[in-house]
């Protein structure tokens, strides 16, 4: 395992992993990286490993967001948006300011009558779990599915960055 920088890890470091295959000598052109972030954590384990470990997969390079300084991956703010009762559907859409800075937009369908219970729930999970407030558009049935285009999944994440 190597830092994204290259260097050697150490604990709290963001990681890639390189692999390789078994029968393939250490050659630098045989080596393949996978596209995933992970987070390293040196110390003792609760069953008494104390070798450089990995955490969950943060999310994928490309998917990356650096919002207001802060990192975030899609898959994090899905879970978190996930815990909201009264949430029926959401989109998220990444696009570049005129700044060149990127901008997050959560649209999200509610529950009728329920909008400013959520709207301040919301509010307080962002800032607690993201750190940020993010652009927020409540949205009905049929624009989510207009900004979904119909496809053979539900599409949760768009990233509109050049």
């Amino acid at each position: 395992m190597i830092s994204v920088g290259s260097k050697r890890m150490t604990s709290g470091d963001f990681a890639k992993v390189l692999y390789q295959n078994e029968k393939v000598q250490l050659d630098p052109g045989a080596v393949e990286k996978v596209n995933l972030n992970f987070k390293a954590f040196r110390g003792s384990c609760s069953c008494g490993r104390t070798t450089l470990r990995l955490g969950p997969v943060l999310g994928r390079k490309p998917q990356m967001i650096k919002l207001k300084g802060i990192t975030l991956y899609p898959p994090g703010i899905f879970e978190m948006l996930h815990t909201i009762d009264h949430m029926q559907d959401f989109l998220i859409e990444v696009f570049t300011c005129p700044l060149g800075t990127d901008e997050l937009k959560l649209n999200v369908m509610v529950a009728e009558g329920h909008v400013a219970q959520v709207e301040s729930r919301l509010k307080s999970v962002l800032q607690s779990h993201l750190r940020v407030i993010p652009e927020i558009h409540f949205s009905t049935a049929s624009e989510l599915e207009r900004l979904q285009a119909g496809g053979r999944k539900p599409i949760k994440f768009i990233d509109r960055r050049g």
